[in-house]
């Protein structure tokens, strides 16, 4: 059966306990879910990149599914990420 990966981008400036909800739902609905903070060079945050990076990271930290990473512009770097996480669960599949 084919795993399956889904991103959740956004700029979580700050993370809620909306965005929790969907990661802890798409955490059970998918075998992988990246969520994707947005660096955007143009805008000045509530909180810097590395801040809500590092908070979502402790709420997602007992989500063994839930990875985050960064993201800057459209959604390119994202495919580059969905890419690596395909060959990291393609090499941990039995």
């Amino acid at each position: 059966m084919a795993r399956t990966l889904a991103i959740y981008p956004g700029s979580f400036d700050p993370p809620t306990n909306g965005h929790l909800d969907l990661i802890q739902r798409g955490s059970r609905l998918f075998d992988r879910l990246i969520v994707a903070v947005l660096v955007n060079l143009e805008k000045q945050p509530l909180f810097s990149v590395e801040d809500r990076v590092e908070m979502l990271r402790r709420l997602t930290r007992r989500m063994s599914k839930v990875t985050v990473d960064t993201f800057q512009g459209l959604l390119n770097h994202v495919d580059e990420l969905c890419d690596v996480q395909q060959e990291r669960l393609a090499d941990a599949a039995p």
